[in-house]
């Protein structure tokens, strides 16, 4: 009967283990593949960042040239970020980009800002809308990052803080830049 004991003791711990294995395998491809990830804190991190940010980003062009466009967002309190791309019209949302189960796993980054760029090709997709993906780190003043525009490749792009947005919706300038 030794051998019975232990294949009904060994039964439910290997069944507890795989199913510890699954949920693992679940919130990591959560984790990855949503965002925010189900995991992120349910606060909208854009009032820490709710102000006026400019940069330069480089985009590669389909001719395999890259375009420095100068890059100025407004991300609001509620996280709705209005800006432009060059002469390019944005329209986003800051969100969080991964929780802390990503933040120990090293994935991804801690920010990122998804929406639409409408006017920035020209000839004849001049008036669609292309969908723009920024995933950011956080740095002082700087946000640092790539920009993902329709379907190019990922381009490096710097964000300063040119101004922070009071609780009162009013703008001032940031005497420490």
């Amino acid at each position: 009967m030794g051998g019975n004991e232990k294949r009904s003791i060994l039964r439910p711990v290997l069944i507890a283990v795989l199913g510890l294995v699954a949920i693992v395998f679940i919130a990591l491809a959560a984790e990855v593949s949503m965002t925010p990830p189900p995991f992120a804190p349910r606060l909208s991190p854009a009032p820490g960042f709710a102000g006026e940010w400019r940069g330069t980003a480089r985009i590669w062009m389909p001719d395999q040239t890259q375009l420095p466009l100068p890059l100025h967002l407004t991300i609001q309190p509620d996280g709705a970020v209005r800006g432009s791309m060059g002469q390019a019209r944005v329209t986003a949302r800051f969100e969080w980009n991964r929780s802390w189960l990503g933040r120990a796993l090293r994935l991804r980054s801690d920010y990122i800002i998804v929406g639409q760029v409408s006017g920035f090709s020209k000839g004849p997709a001049a008036g669609q809308q292309e969908r723009l993906s920024i995933p950011l780190q956080s740095e002082a003043t700087y946000l640092r990052g790539s920009v993902f525009v329709g379907k190019r490749g990922p381009s490096q792009v710097s964000l300063f803080l040119v101004r922070r947005q009071e609780s009162t919706g009013q703008l001032r300038r940031l005497e420490s830049l």
